[in-house]
């Protein structure tokens, strides 16, 4: 397993697969604040995120953090492969939240 390689050392980045989104926390959704996260964290080698690898470099709030840590615990992914096997992969991705907007 060793240490999880970056993007730039994988032939094939992880992909993620539909289904699971953060929800928009009701608190901040009727308040009408809008933010990002951004997260660090490990995809293994089944396409699963590491849960001891969540790092948040990057919250506009609390709430959205913790929506986000619920959500990669349900999300999967295509795992990254390097030399033609399957590769542990250190991923960060941001996460908008957005009202819809009705004009």
């Amino acid at each position: 397993t060793g240490t999880p390689m970056t993007a730039f050392a994988v032939d094939r980045e992880v992909v993620p697969l539909r289904g699971v989104v953060p929800r928009y926390p009701s608190l901040l959704a009727s308040a009408n604040i809008e933010g990002t996260v951004v997260m660090q964290f490990v995809v293994d080698t089944l396409g699963r995120v590491e849960s001891a690898s969540l790092d948040v470099l990057r919250a506009d709030h609390p709430l959205f953090a913790q929506s986000v840590r619920e959500a990669l615990g349900r999300m999967r992914f295509v795992p990254a492969e390097a030399g033609g096997r399957k590769v542990r992969q250190l991923v960060e991705q941001p996460f908008t939240f957005a009202l819809t907007r009705r004009d």
